[in-house]
């Protein structure tokens, strides 16, 4: 999306635009002088307005400036924005080498000092390209943060990409409720054609997911992905159809989610994608473990397995359910599994916790178990946002007080998995 050609708002001279960039760089009239074999007076009344440099001169003092490729002439700048889309296409589809060095090319631009619009897009640009292509959040911050002051009024191409790459930002750095915050406010700000993009409409979806909001974000989704109903080799549609597989599992929908995930595994194959083909393994486990089909749901976790042990997160997630699948079989080998997940999962809290709270549900029975499930289990899991996971150990607990005729106690965590459902309905902390 192109918006030939941005406004420039302050009109300026060539001498004067030259005289900003000097000053910018912070060199001196004696500088200029030498380079030109003139004296300094003629440079102090070119730039007072009294006399214009040589057109022989200009090109010479843009070297000397390293202002040869950013817009000195009116008649650059549409060359030079067109240049600036070009990067972010760069950017967007991982072409790393090509972006670094033409972010060097477009750099200078921020010593025009007069062209606000341009240099305000190319931090956006610039702190994306941290994001994407170096994974440097700390470098992006410092830009998203220099810009902050002077978003606010400009165009509402600069608010909205502002906004979402704020979003991007806070995205990479787990802070999944302000960067959906960004992000829908980026929403907002675009116009029907932004509302249909996949980026924006998948990265709101992708963080209700995360926040436990399965509701929001199957809504969200439904926006993009009949766009990629009828394509069995979209890249993205593999992506939208994985989602929503995952987020159908958790409103317990499991017809559709079954779908999903099939379709988006055969995608997922046909691209030779692993960490795909792994996800929609592990959710059609998940899937199956929730109908207790547990023998099905076994064989999904194992073979999933094998596409993610080099993903950390994703693998740990896998093991979770799959020693969670072991204990609902009654294996007998479930205990010392869980033992060698704890055991691996040591330099991680929250898996930790949740293998922890596997173990725990072994013996639900004993008050140490059932306390530590409802002091330790289901506030991490509120806190860490997982909504469903708490649900199912609230299940779990109000059954085990139940059998024990502790009536009070399961009305307790009866209240708290009310709560949890009101959470996943309206979107509260």
């Amino acid at each position: 999306m192109i918006y030939l050609v941005m406004k420039c708002m302050n009109k300026l001279t060539v001498e004067q635009i030259i005289t900003n960039a000097r000053e910018y760089m912070d060199y001196k009239q004696k500088h200029f002088a030498k380079l030109l074999d003139c004296s300094i007076s003629r440079i102090s009344c070119i730039e007072g307005g009294e006399n214009e440099y040589k057109p022989e001169e200009i090109p010479v003092l843009r070297k000397y400036l390293g202002i040869e490729d950013v817009p000195v002439f009116e008649e650059e700048r549409g060359s030079f924005e067109s240049s600036i889309y070009a990067w972010r296409d760069m950017i967007h589809e991982g072409r790393i080498e090509e972006a670094r060095e033409k972010r060097l090319k477009l750099a200078p631009i921020v010593r025009i000092t007069h062209e606000e619009e341009f240099i305000l897009l190319y931090r956006m640009y610039e702190a994306s390209y941290l994001l994407f292509c170096e994974d440097d959040t700390v470098e992006a911050r410092k830009i998203i943060e220099l810009v902050r002051p002077s978003v606010k009024g400009t165009s509402n191409n600069i608010e909205y990409l502002f906004h979402y790459y704020s979003g991007s930002l806070n995205f990479q750095e787990g802070n999944f409720r302000v960067a959906l915050q960004n992000y829908l406010t980026a929403y907002d700000l675009g116009d029907k054609d932004r509302k249909a993009e996949f980026s924006i409409n998948y990265s709101i979806a992708f963080c209700y997911s995360k926040l436990g909001m399965s509701i929001q974000a199957i809504a969200q989704l439904k926006e993009i992905s009949h766009q990629y109903a009828d394509d069995k080799s979209s890249i993205r549609g593999m992506r939208v159809f994985t989602l929503l597989s995952f987020n159908y599992i958790c409103i317990n929908n499991s017809e559709k989610a079954k779908e999903l995930a099939e379709k988006s595994l055969a995608i997922a194959e046909g691209v030779g994608n692993g960490f795909f083909i792994g996800l929609n393994l592990h959710n059609l486990g998940c899937l199956y473990l929730k109908k207790k089909d547990c023998e099905k749901s076994m064989n999904y976790f194992e073979k999933a397995s094998e596409y993610l042990k080099e993903y950390k997160q994703e693998s740990f997630e896998n093991l979770y359910y799959k020693v969670l699948c072991m204990g609902a079989m009654k294996d007998k080998a479930a205990k010392d599994h869980i033992l060698s997940a704890i055991a691996s999962a040591q330099n991680d809290d929250h898996y930790t916790i949740l293998f922890n709270s596997a173990l725990r549900l072994l013996s639900i029975s004993s008050d140490e178990s059932s306390q530590y499930i409802k002091e330790v289990t289901i506030p991490h899991l509120l806190k860490t946002n997982g909504n469903f996971k708490a649900l199912m150990y609230c299940e779990e607990l109000e059954n085990q007080y139940k059998k024990d005729k502790l009536k009070i106690k399961a009305m307790e965590v009866g209240t708290i998995a009310r709560d949890i459902y009101r959470r996943i309905i309206e979107g509260d902390e």
